[in-house]
C-alpha cells in the first residue's frame, strides 16, 4: 500500500482505470488480474484505495475475476487437459470477466451506463 501511494498518483489511476480509460483500462485490468499474486484480502484494500482515487467499479470486478487465471499453473493445465482446452478456458474467463465487471458496475450504480436512447455526458 505504501509503495502504491508513493508511486501511483490519483491522476494516473483516473487516466488509466477511470471512466475515460476506454479499452485500454479493460486490458490493463485483465493483465493486472492475471499477473497479480498474493492473498485476495490484500487486494481488497488496494482496490478500495484505487476506487477512492477514481477507478471504475467494472475494472475492479474484472481484476478480481481475472485472478482465477494462474500463470504458474498453465503448464500443468496444458499437460493434463491439453493446449486447446486451456486456451478456450482462458478466453472464456477473459470474456466473462468483462460481463461480471459490467454487472458489478450496474449493481454499484455509481457509473451511468448510457442506453441506446440516452446520450453520453462524456
Amino acid at each position: 500500500m505504501f509503495l502504491i501511494d508513493l508511486f501511483i498518483k490519483p491522476k494516473a489511476i483516473a487516466k488509466y482505470l477511470g471512466s475515460e480509460s476506454g479499452i485500454f483500462g479493460w486490458i490493463v485490468a485483465i493483465i493486472a488480474g492475471i499477473i497479480a499474486t498474493g492473498p485476495v484480502y490484500v487486494w481488497y484494500s488496494v482496490l478500495a484505495d484505487f476506487r477512492e482515487k477514481g477507478m471504475r467499479t467494472a475494472l475492479a470486478g474484472v481484476f478480481l475475476y481475472m485472478r482465477s487465471v494462474k500463470l504458474p499453473f498453465m503448464p500443468v493445465m496444458i499437460y493434463y487437459f491439453g493446449g486447446l482446452y486451456t486456451a478456450v478456458l482462458t478466453i472464456y474467463l477473459i470474456g466473462f470477466s468483462v460481463v461480471v465487471g459490467l454487472i458489478c458496475e450496474a449493481a454499484d450504480g455509481k457509473e451511468i451506463i448510457p442506453g441506446p436512447t440516452e446520450k453520453s455526458s462524456r
